[in-house]
């Protein structure tokens, strides 16, 4: 299959053991299988370096790797994995608990995979994880909220044989400046919708918070 990756390197090359620790599923190599999304991902962070702003472009054979795909799993184990590598600030008492027994019950160590497929959570929309543990949204005001912009699906490369299956199969892609008011609008999208997920949350039919799902456990 074809993947991308959008960055502000044109010289890129990917390597095992580089990345962001506290990332959405840890330390590695992020890419996407829809090149629109990669061109606005390179914008994500918006640094003039004078390097510009490029979308790689790899081709990787998934049958020959062990790939784990959390889109089939309940979302709950998704934010678990969230909770785990994601940072989460300035927890109440309540929220530390809730957070250890959740945590207990819906991670899964993924560690011995090669590859992880699943929802991307931006900073923004890593909110709507913090609002359910909170308790400030049900369940089910998260499982929409995190569709909210169409941020996409990802694909995590993750061990040192994936890496090193990456084939690159062209030059880098200059990306056009356009594409950073893209993303932009993109977000500021998804946190209108989400205010509105917020106001209409309170009249949910299904109001399935966190306390009652370990509370069920």
């Amino acid at each position: 299959m074809i993947l991308f990756h959008g960055n502000q390197d044109k010289y890129m090359i990917p390597k095992y053991g580089n990345g962001y620790k506290n990332n959405d599923y840890g330390q590695g190599f992020y890419t996407t299988d829809d090149i629109e999304l990669a061109k606005e991902w390179a914008y994500t962070q918006y640094i003039k370096n004078g390097n510009g702003h490029w979308v790689h472009t790899y081709e990787i054979d998934i049958d020959k790797l062990n790939v784990y795909n959390l889109l089939n799993d309940d979302i709950l184990y998704w934010l678990a994995q969230l909770y785990k590598f994601r940072i989460l600030d300035s927890l109440s008492e309540v929220e530390k608990d809730r957070l250890e027994k959740f945590q207990s019950i819906f991670y899964k160590d993924l560690t011995g995979y090669d590859i992880i497929i699943g929802w991307r959570a931006d900073d923004s929309y890593f909110r709507y994880a913090r609002d359910f543990l909170s308790g400030r949204i049900y369940k089910s005001t998260l499982e929409e909220a995190i569709k909210l912009g169409k941020l996409g699906i990802q694909y995590f490369i993750q061990s040192k044989d994936a890496i090193e299956s990456l084939k690159i199969i062209k030059e880098p892609l200059k990306v056009d400046e356009a594409y950073r008011h893209k993303y932009i609008k993109r977000d500021k999208i998804a946190k209108n919708e989400y205010e509105l997920k917020l106001d209409n949350n309170k009249y949910k039919t299904e109001k399935l918070t966190i306390d009652m799902i370990l509370d069920r456990m």
